[in-house]
């Protein structure tokens, strides 16, 4: 599980909580589960769906979380098959990220609503990572967002349990164009 008061947490559980009419819901790259489980906490009411490649995450699901196993470069989705779709550290597992993005818009409906959150480019040479993690430029991630959606904003996630910290996370919003 994760921690309430995890700035990624507060993000996905803030966005959420603003989709009016929004009754499918897609966690992409949803792991075990940790955000839907906080997401179904805070209205039972939609549908939420976990996507995820790795088959033994999809069985820790909660049990009103609908999963599909499937990866970001083919989602097992229709067009436009969802309301508002999030992707928290999905994309740097990516090979091809501005592709996965492509995808992750094609599933969502024309004026729905997207969030990725993600590591911060910036900050990278400052922290110890996996070899294969990609980090991303905020302008970078808004530029492929942006062949697909409008009003595209990227914010950074400060903790508030350090406060002087810079963020190591950055949050991307974006509404499907008409």
């Amino acid at each position: 599980d994760i921690d309430a008061n995890d700035p990624r947490a507060q993000a996905v559980t803030t966005w959420f909580a603003t989709l009016d009419g929004c009754d499918r819901v897609a966690d992409i790259g949803c792991g075990s589960g940790r955000f839907l489980r906080l997401l179904a906490n805070q209205d039972e009411s939609r549908n939420l769906i976990g996507i995820e490649p790795a088959l033994e995450c999809n069985h820790q699901l909660a049990p009103r979380v609908e999963h599909r196993t499937g990866g970001l470069l083919h989602l097992p989705a229709a067009d436009a098959e969802f309301d508002a779709a999030f992707a928290v550290e999905s994309l740097e597992h990516a090979l091809v990220p501005q592709t996965a993005i492509a995808e992750l818009c094609r599933v969502v409906r024309p004026g729905g609503h997207l969030l990725i959150i993600d590591k911060n480019a910036l900050l990278q040479p400052l922290s110890e990572h996996a070899p294969w993690e990609r980090w991303f430029h905020p302008e970078e991630v808004c530029r492929w967002l942006w062949r697909h959606c409008d009003h595209v904003q990227v914010t950074p996630l400060h903790d508030p349990s350090h406060p002087k910290k810079k963020p190591t996370f950055l949050a991307w919003h974006g509404r499907r164009k008409l």
